[in-house]
C-alpha cells in the first residue's frame, strides 16, 4: 500500500467521520479552550511580588524631602518595574511627591527597591507600590502598612538607611551601567515572523474557505478548531486589562498556520498521485 492510499484510506476517513460528528467537535473546542485557559492562567502565577520591609520602619518621621524605601522581593518570568506612592485613608497622595525612576530589573527571582518623598507636610498610613513590565504597562499593586509623616526640616538629622538599601541602590547604579547586548538578526527575524504569521494565516484560511469546497473545506477548517478558541482567549485577556493578551496568538498562530499549510501540501500531493 502506498503512502498516498494509506493517508486516503486511514488519517483522511478518521477526519472526515471526525467533522461528521457534532459531539467529537464540541469535545474538541472544549479541550483547546480548556487549555488555553490554564495557559493564561500558568503566565499570570508566574508573577509573585513581595512587600518586605520599609526603611525607616513604622512609625517614622522624615524630613522634607527624605526617601521612604520599600524592599520588594519578586519572581516573574519578564521584567519588572516599580514604583511606590503613598496613601492616607485609601487615598493616594499625589501632591508635593517624588519618586524612584524605576529601572527594569531582570526575569527570575530577586529583590528590588522603591521609594516615595514628600516636599511639603504629608501624612500617610501605606504605601502603595504598582507593578509594571518593561514598557510600563501596569500588571498589579501591592500595599504595606506604615505610619510615616513628612515635617518641616528643623535641622534634624535624617533617618539611618538600612543595609539592604545601599546594596539594592548601588546593584541599582552599576546594572545602569552595562550596556544592553542589541537582538541579533536571527532574533529580529524570528519575532518578525511571528507577527508575521498572524495575518498570514487568517488572509490564507479565509482563501482556502473560499476557494475550496466539498471534504476539502471540511479538511480546511481544522485549525479553526484551534484559531477560533484562541481569538476568544485574546478578547477575553484583553478585556481583562491582562498585558500579556497577545502571548499565546502570537505563540500558537504560526502552529496552525503550519497545519493549514500541511492541509495544503496534502491537497497537492492528492492531486498529483
Amino acid at each position: 500500500m502506498t503512502w498516498n492510499r494509506f493517508l486516503s484510506r486511514g488519517c483522511y476517513s478518521r477526519n472526515e467521520a471526525f467533522f461528521n460528528s457534532r459531539e467529537s467537535q464540541n469535545k474538541f473546542v472544549l479541550i483547546v479552550l480548556i487549555v488555553l485557559l490554564l495557559s493564561y492562567a500558568t503566565i499570570a502565577s508566574a508573577l509573585n511580588v513581595e512587600l518586605s520591609e520599609t526603611s525607616p520602619t513604622s512609625p517614622a518621621v522624615l524630613t522634607q524631602d527624605e526617601a521612604l524605601y520599600v524592599l520588594i522581593h519578586y519572581q516573574s518570568e519578564q521584567p519588572l518595574r516599580f514604583q511606590a506612592i503613598g496613601k492616607y485613608l485609601g487615598k493616594e497622595i499625589k501632591t508635593n511627591i517624588r519618586m524612584n525612576p524605576s529601572q527594569a530589573y531582570p526575569a527570575g527571582e530577586g529583590q528590588a527597591i522603591a521609594w516615595v518623598s514628600y516636599t511639603k507636610e504629608i501624612q500617610i498610613d501605606s504605601v502603595l507600590v504598582t507593578v509594571y513590565d518593561a514598557n510600563w504597562q501596569p500588571l498589579e499593586t501591592q500595599s504595606i502598612s506604615i505610619s510615616a509623616i513628612w515635617q518641616e526640616d528643623n535641622g534634624t538629622l535624617s533617618n539611618p538607611k538600612a543595609s539592604w538599601v545601599n546594596a539594592l541602590n548601588q546593584q541599582q547604579q552599576a546594572s545602569m551601567k552595562i550596556p544592553q547586548e542589541p537582538l541579533s538578526t536571527w532574533d529580529i527575524l524570528f519575532i518578525q515572523l511571528l507577527y508575521f504569521s498572524i495575518p498570514m494565516y487568517w488572509i490564507l484560511q479565509l482563501r482556502l474557505l473560499w476557494k475550496w469546497s466539498g471534504r476539502w473545506r471540511k479538511l480546511a477548517c481544522i485549525p479553526l478548531l484551534i484559531s477560533i478558541p484562541l481569538v476568544a482567549y485574546t478578547v477575553f485577556a484583553l478585556c481583562a486589562g491582562s498585558n500579556l493578551w497577545p502571548l499565546m496568538m502570537l505563540f500558537i498562530t504560526p502552529v496552525t498556520l503550519l497545519l493549514l499549510l500541511s492541509i495544503m501540501g496534502y491537497k497537492k500531493m492528492r492531486a498529483n498521485s
